[in-house]
């Protein structure tokens, strides 16, 4: 069986010289070739403007050129970071129309909330999110026992990381399926896709429960199928 092609849609960096480069996430990169898919980072060559001193980066729309890019995928990551684009969200509403298998982390969770119809965040609870476990900043999550990402997890509570500093408290057409103890969506689901899964916090990296790799071995899986 050939192995799932994953896209992983890059970010806009500036360097150390004021040129715009592409990133991604090397984490997410090892977690995808760790269960047994093939990353590749799915770059929008009409991107131009990247403006810190606004929440969204500022760039053109989809063009044919990632069309076809996403085309060559099996599924598709969208990485966390500061700031998300409008590109991204466009990008989100085509593959929820194509039922295209997503992963959206952290500012990729916040895309697809936005391509659902919603458009609010707030700055997390500091009380909450800045809590020790094992030397390592999180909070608890509860996940409800009817969803995807609890038939994927198989538990209630967790504690995740706290990477994260805004997150939605309405998801559009979403359904939340897990909170943190001050109320805040921490994921959402649509169950009438493949697979279309987003997560506020970062499973690829400083993974405090040890099992959320089973997320990454889930997306694979669906995305080989």
């Amino acid at each position: 069986m050939n192995k799932p092609i994953i896209g992983i849609v890059s970010k806009i960096v500036v360097d150390t010289e004021g040129r715009n480069a592409f990133f991604s996430n090397t984490n997410l990169c090892e977690k995808v070739i760790l269960n047994g898919g093939i990353p590749i980072t799915l770059n929008n060559t009409m991107l131009n403007k990247y403006d810190e001193k606004v929440e969204d980066i500022v760039v053109a729309g989809i063009d044919d050129k990632i069309i076809q890019q996403i085309k060559l995928c099996d599924g598709i990551i969208l990485q966390g970071g500061i700031n998300y684009s409008t590109y991204e969200v466009n990008l989100a509403k085509y593959l929820i129309d194509k039922n295209i298998p997503v992963l959206g982390i952290c500012a990729g969770m916040n895309c697809l909330i936005k391509a659902g119809g919603w458009n609010f965040r707030r700055d997390t609870n500091p009380k909450i999110h800045n809590n020790k476990y094992d030397n390592l900043t999180a909070h608890m999550v509860s996940i409800k026992q009817n969803s995807f990402l609890y038939d994927i997890l198989k538990v209630e509570k967790l504690y995740v990381n706290s990477v994260h500093t805004r997150t939605s408290t309405n998801t559009g057409i979403y359904e939340p399926v897990a909170y943190s103890e001050d109320g805040l969506i921490e994921a959402v689901e649509l169950k009438n896709k493949k697979f279309n899964l987003g997560i506020q916090w970062h499973p690829e990296q400083f993974d405090i429960s040890n099992i959320n790799n089973e997320i990454f071995k889930r997306f694979i899986d669906k995305c080989s199928e």
